[in-house]
């Protein structure tokens, strides 16, 4: 097929860096480590420091509804809405009582019109679970058994932070102060994430030991996203340690289409020839993932990539997304591919996807 100049030349949407990490972006800003935590919970000090934590609830709610029904504050949100958001987290800290300003600052932001600072206030728990205020933090995180806070988003979150951060053995006593297996939970995988980005081998086996992998729970997202393969990782024998999977929602096979997603950006060619090469370990789903991952070379290697791939259920999955990425902007070179697609009902379906995207491009 031969390819337009400028369909040739356009940029392929780059791959997502894996972000900076918290601590280093504390490092960078000359914060002190986190404090080693306890070797066990002290729930001594634990009333005086929730009545302290209630009496700032109360007058920091009257102070961010004074700030969000003033109109001029909302003209530089940054720097007066940034300053309230520290101060909130360092009286607060990750708890039961910060949460519940966070609701009280989404209802006033619904029912004035405004943005949610939510994001801010995540950032900052970050900071401070990395800080010399980190035992305080901590203690703060795990010390409450109310189960709407547990079940809250934003805990599930803060656990995860704090895990990353962790040895076993302060991750051994947040679960133990936690006390219930959905924390624990959370805190396994945060340390799992950290640990695929120095050893992915002893992330994976550790994964499969650990969890039965039935299904896909959203504390693994984070460490699905982060998984990358290292310079000395082996995908093959990564691959060896997944759980061979039937089913296309489990964490076996989402473990699976993540290794080669990241193996297709380093290795396309070997990536492509283990797929094919054992169809049995692989849906042809995952051929999805793999063109995402090539598509990091380009959009011009990536149809010749897709194009040298042979005929049938695998192809067709690859080329599948190769349209659903190309055709908004270059839809007669997105139609001349679709044509190569051999099932008809997909090929059928990708016409139909090419023209909406061809007509709510021409609309915008």
């Amino acid at each position: 097929m031969v390819l337009s100049a400028g369909f040739a030349a356009w940029p392929w949407p780059s791959v997502e860096a894996i972000p900076v990490t918290v601590s280093e972006r504390v490092a960078a800003r000359g914060n002190k480590p986190r404090a080693a935590m306890p070797s066990q919970a002290d729930p001594g000090n634990a009333p005086i420091e929730r009545e302290s934590r209630q009496q700032a609830l109360g007058e920091l709610k009257e102070r961010w509804r004074i700030l969000m029904a003033n109109p001029g504050a909302w003209v530089r949100p940054m720097k007066e809405q940034g300053k309230l958001v520290i101060e909130s987290v360092e009286r607060l800290l990750p708890s039961r009582e910060l949460v519940e300003l966070m609701k009280a600052i989404e209802v006033n932001a619904a029912e004035m019109g405004r943005i949610g600072v939510g994001s801010s206030f995540e950032y900052e728990v970050k900071l401070l679970l990395r800080s010399e205020r980190a035992e305080e933090a901590l203690r703060a995180l795990v010390a409450s058994n109310d189960s709407e806070y547990r079940n809250s988003g934003h805990y599930q979150i803060w656990m995860e932070f704090a895990s990353k951060g962790c040895t076993a053995e302060q991750a051994a006593w947040m679960t133990e102060a936690a006390g219930d297996p959905f924390s624990a939970r959370i805190l396994a995988t945060g340390q799992l994430c950290q640990l695929s980005r120095v050893d992915s081998a002893a992330a994976v086996k550790s994964l499969f030991e650990r969890f039965d992998g039935k299904e896909v729970a959203w504390e693994f997202g984070n460490m699905l996203d982060s998984f990358s393969l290292g310079e000395d990782s082996d995908p093959k024998e990564l691959e060896k340690l997944i759980p061979v999977s039937k089913t296309k929602d489990d964490l076996a096979s989402e473990m699976r289409e993540k290794l080669v997603f990241s193996w297709g950006i380093d290795d396309p060619e070997g990536a492509t020839q283990f797929v094919l090469g054992n169809q049995e370990r692989f849906d042809p789903g995952v051929m999805r993932s793999l063109a995402s991952g090539v598509s990091a070379k380009g959009a011009k290697a990536t149809v010749e990539w897709v194009q040298d791939l042979p005929p049938g259920r695998y192809f067709d999955a690859a080329m599948d997304l190769v349209i659903s990425m190309i055709g908004d902007r270059y839809p007669e070179e997105a139609r001349e591919l679709v044509n190569q697609i051999t099932d008809p009902a997909l090929r059928k379906a990708c016409f139909s996807r090419v023209d909406n995207m061809q007509s709510e491009s021409e609309s915008r």
